[in-house]
């Protein structure tokens, strides 16, 4: 779940964000049959409009983007209308509701898979690849569908252990490594995050996980100190099963325990009791793992704050090393829609969902969490490495059902049925490319635009608490793009929603960034920024030189179930004190790529985050402003006037 989880949300805002607002009114609170749209003080939900993709399974607009992983950091979605260049793609409003199991990408429609292009497509006269260096994998099975999730799930009973289950499990996985061999690597870098995602991975048996992850790394190679990361539900899995999986190496746990009274367990539909998670926690506790998170829904029906905030007690007391915390979003199509719709669903109100928002990050900030992304806690040193590869919109592979890989400028969403996405599966093998292993799955898509790449950075950055480099934004956008960015904030900022720091991370108004930022304005500190720049680069490049990327072993020394994936974990494990100085402080750490010098402007905790809807919409409107005025100007773009009105737009004040 919680590798998708922030993701969806954070590219659900493209839709949303592209298009204007009235003023005073949030873009993406209240679903398409509410009748007042609620206070901009509760705008942090995501709006998710549905695929509107013209070939199955695919799509690089906007609306498919933001279908994306998954989330339930928002509550319902909204209609979103074309902005004023027709950036967006009109998206029709769904009524509410995704609590928390999620799954890759599911912005595919249900089309037949025989008209899915498949890997090869046209040719392509792309530049070379940059390394990908992360692969999320979905594994669909579930004990039973949760009453909130609307994800391609397979529900498989209370004894995934029947032999009927464990043959559809084996068979799933067959495709999945089919999928695996016929992707074309990217790039000589071995991977540094992988990610199961579900669905409930727990559930599979962890010889044919070990399948999945030898495959993994005999296509790409995982790096020493990778972080592997797997989903689990309580009631799937104990001890002796963790102990097995941390052999194979799986280094990071995330447990979904949703809530910690019975009656809301009950209440949504899951598939484990109260007694089931504390033996969980137990269970993790023991295992000695290198790091686990603990998901909690806020926003289900009967939840009071009273109960939230024992809930986030519990949670703090269980002593993970990272929380996420989602708002749960009613999804059309799923029991709890119907039951809204029939006025059985009693959710608590607006007010007291974003009482719960600012409460889990008083809690878990109070208890030593950064809280570093909108629906993410972590203790120092444990952000989630694999998210981070999506809020940086790094390139990344995707495997298995419903799942969306995102390679060479593209997002490519899956089959979200079982057999259209098995017959998926056979056309991409059974192609040219794939038998050569050379397939680029989406490779038929266009790239996205340099005006994608832009307004989805600044998405993904704002919701978290890194926020956006200016100095990079200026490397790869231009000096007039981060004039934009630091205009569109400034009424922001006045609310204390918005804020700038320094190179040293010590807090400074938007018009003093506008000044330390600017490389006419502030020579010396740009050519200081330039030369950290550059030593990271070179530091990067020894690292690799060093073996970070040479850490497989693929001729692993005679052993138990030598060239297995518990053998390459072992190897990986005795390379692990080369690399982990390269990993961590880095990616791993979830450290700004080049935070040294670096001049940033982010939203506040919490009170930015709730309203990042809007912080992120009058960013995107910004750039509706007529392209004459987006002139590379240093003065123009930084060093102008902060008038509300500009070349004939107006300024839409914030409301409080």
């Amino acid at each position: 779940m919680q590798a998708e989880l922030g993701l969806r949300a954070a590219l659900a805002l493209a839709s949303a964000a592209r298009t204007p607002r009235r003023a005073g009114t949030c873009s993406a609170w209240r679903g398409a049959g509410s009748a007042t749209p609620g206070s901009t003080s509760a705008c942090w939900a995501a709006a998710r409009p549905p695929p509107v993709s013209p070939a199955p399974y695919a799509n690089n607009s906007a609306a498919a983007r933001s279908s994306g992983t998954a989330s339930t950091s928002g509550r319902s979605s909204t209609a979103a209308a074309p902005s004023a260049q027709g950036r967006a793609t009109a998206a029709a409003a769904a009524q509410g509701a995704h609590g928390s199991r999620s799954t890759a990408l599911n912005s595919s429609n249900s089309a037949s898979a025989s008209a899915s292009p498949v890997g090869g497509g046209r040719p392509q006269a792309a530049a070379p690849p940059s390394s990908v260096r992360s692969a999320y994998i979905h594994l669909p099975f579930c004990k039973r569908k949760c009453f909130y999730c609307d994800f391609p799930v397979e529900a498989v009973g209370r004894d995934p252990t029947a032999p009927k289950v464990e043959a559809r499990m084996a068979s799933y996985v067959e495709a999945l490594l089919r999928e695996v061999a016929a992707t074309r690597r990217q790039g000589a870098a071995p991977l540094e995050t992988v990610f199961f995602g579900g669905g409930t991975p727990s559930l599979l048996p962890p010889e044919l996980l070990a399948r999945i992850l030898e495959a993994l790394d005999a296509r790409f190679g995982i790096a020493a100190g990778a972080e592997v990361s797997l989903e689990a539900d309580p009631g799937t899995f104990d001890l002796a099963r963790l102990r097995e999986y941390r052999r194979l190496g799986v280094s990071r746990l995330s447990v979904g325990v949703q809530a910690f009274q019975q009656e809301l367990l009950t209440a949504c539909g899951r598939g484990h009791d109260l007694l089931e998670a504390e033996a969980a926690i137990e269970a993790v506790r023991a295992a000695g793992l290198a790091s686990w998170s603990l998901d909690l829904i806020s926003g289900l029906p009967g939840l009071t704050p009273d109960m939230w905030a024992a809930s986030l007690q519990r949670a703090v007391a269980a002593g993970p090393d990272h929380v996420s915390v989602y708002d749960l979003q009613v999804e059309e199509g799923t029991p709890f829609e119907r039951w809204q719709r029939a006025g059985r669903l009693r959710l608590p109100a607006d007010e007291a969902a974003v009482e719960m928002y600012g409460k889990a990050s008083q809690v878990l900030t109070a208890a030593g969490f950064e809280h570093y992304e909108v629906s993410n806690y972590a203790k120092p040193g444990h952000r989630c490495a694999h998210n981070q590869v999506y809020w940086r919109g790094l390139p990344y592979y995707a495997f298995g059902l419903g799942a969306a890989s995102y390679l060479q400028g593209r997002r490519f969403s899956r089959p979200a049925r079982m057999q259209p996405y098995l017959q998926w599966v056979q056309q991409l093998a059974d192609s040219e490319q794939g038998r050569a292993g050379e397939a680029l799955p989406g490779d038929h898509l266009p790239e996205e635009s340099q005006e994608e790449l832009l307004l989805d950075s600044l998405m993904l950055a704002l919701r978290t608490a890194d926020g956006v480099d200016l100095g990079r934004l200026r490397r790869r956008h231009g000096a007039a793009a981060v004039g934009v960015v630091l205009r569109a904030l400034r009424p922001h900022e006045q609310v204390g929603s918005a804020y700038a720091v320094d190179g040293a991370g010590r807090r400074i108004s938007i018009a003093e960034a506008a000044v330390t930022s600017s490389p006419i304005l502030n020579p010396k500190a740009a050519a200081a920024a330039v030369a950290a720049a550059a030593a990271a680069a070179r530091g990067e490049q020894g690292s690799a030189a060093a073996g970070i990327g040479q850490e497989e072993e693929p001729e692993a020394g005679p052993g138990p179930a030598a060239g297995s994936a518990a053998a390459l974990a072992a190897a990986r494990e005795r390379a692990r004190p080369r690399a982990e100085a390269t990993v961590e402080g880095t990616a791993a750490e979830g450290q700004p790529e080049d935070a040294t010098g670096a001049v940033r402007v982010r939203l506040s905790d919490p009170d930015g985050f709730l309203l990042s809807n809007d912080v992120i919409s009058d960013v995107f409107a910004a750039f509706d402003l007529p392209s004459s005025w987006l002139s590379d100007n240093e003065e123009g773009a930084e060093g102008g006037s902060s008038s509300d009105t500009q070349a004939g737009v107006e300024r839409k004040p914030v409301a409080a």
